[in-house]
């Protein structure tokens, strides 16, 4: 059924002048599959990405991905992003197949079933 694979929530973009914000609330996932929120996916030069767990700061080299609901910022190639506060976040700087082949950097928030 069409109402099984529902996500009903409410959000919203603002352009700042230095920022790009997106807010989101009152989600209801109406499915078993799970919800991922992309936050950034683009390509990547290859630099070393930047972030922060409640435990310290840490370093991702390209290459790598890294999932934990802990993240509280990711600064990559001059720009910083906020990820969202509930689920794990995977932020991943890795080959994608394809022709040609090439190194992307993403984020996003895994928010389960």
């Amino acid at each position: 059924k069409a109402s099984d694979l529902s996500v009903n929530g409410r959000r919203a973009t603002f352009f700042l002048d230095d920022a790009i914000v997106h807010l989101g609330t009152d989600f209801d996932l109406r499915h078993a599959e799970p919800t991922l929120t992309n936050v950034e996916q683009r390509a990547s030069s290859g630099q070393p990405t930047t972030y922060a767990t409640s435990s310290g700061t840490r370093t991702l080299e390209p290459g790598q991905s890294v999932r934990d609901s802990a993240i509280r910022w990711v600064w990559h190639e001059g720009v910083g992003y906020l990820p969202p506060d509930h689920g794990e976040t995977v932020v991943q700087d890795v080959i994608q197949p394809g022709q040609p082949e090439r190194q992307v950097f993403s984020i996003y928030a895994d928010h389960g079933n």
